[in-house]
């Protein structure tokens, strides 16, 4: 009778999890995005950009964040995905939970509709290093998480390489733009870049040119400097 009690509550939980975190699936003005071919960025990988990034909503504002992982689990209701965005403290700080809006993409090309969830937990926060982690249960698969760069790609990299920030600038749909890395500040574990960013883009992945995660994007001395922050932190 005990064990059954507590299969009960935990069974209870998780239908209450799931009940707050019921995704609201809006259908919106169908938007193409526009894609300006260049060497520095093919085709694939910039749409494989897009469809990671995420808008992350809270009760003070909007940010920014990229798919990380997306793990399944078999609970009593059936398989359960466990999706974990990464975004910057800032964006969620002081707060235990996060609005997160996946966007849906028509043929790759065009902006069909928005999945909001909300409710989700804020399961990490750093401070020190200005990153957090968000746990979105699902019943389905995110269709795209992005990759960590290599410690040994890292290493590899050099002033001036080219990067991509992508994030929702303003609260917008997650767009791209680019620059090079303009500075390692070694003693704060930053990289400066040139890629323009602006308000709702903290927390956004700064990618390189084969698509894997730099950094996560910051935005500090008002817009003077754009900052990313390195995975390794």
């Amino acid at each position: 009778v005990l064990i059954d009690r507590y299969r009960v509550e935990a069974l209870t939980k998780q239908i209450e999890i799931l009940a707050n975190q019921a995704p609201i699936v809006e259908k919106i003005t169908e938007k193409e995005i526009k894609y300006v071919d260049n060497s520095q960025l093919d085709k694939e990988t910039f749409f494989h950009v897009i469809k990671s990034t995420v808008r992350v909503v809270m009760s003070n504002g909007m940010g920014t964040g990229v798919i990380l992982k997306s793990e399944p689990r078999y609970e009593s209701t059936g398989i359960i995905y466990y999706n974990y965005i990464l975004t910057c403290n800032h964006v969620v700080e002081l707060e235990s939970q996060a609005g997160v809006d996946i966007f849906q993409y028509r043929d790759n090309r065009k902006v069909a509709g928005i999945v909001h969830y909300k409710d989700c937990e804020v399961i990490l926060t750093d401070s020190t290093h200005d990153l957090a982690v968000i746990e979105v249960q699902s019943p389905v698969e995110f269709a795209d998480t992005a990759e960590l760069i290599t410690p040994d790609d890292l290493l590899s990299m050099s002033l001036y390489d080219p990067v991509f920030a992508c994030g929702c600038a303003l609260g917008s749909e997650p767009f791209v733009t680019n620059g090079n890395i303009s500075s390692f500040k070694g003693k704060e574990g930053l990289l400066q870049i040139s890629a323009p960013i602006t308000y709702g883009n903290s927390g956004g992945a700064t990618f390189t040119r084969s698509g894997k995660i730099l950094g996560i994007a910051k935005l500090m001395a008002i817009m003077i400097y754009d900052f990313g922050v390195p995975y390794t932190s």
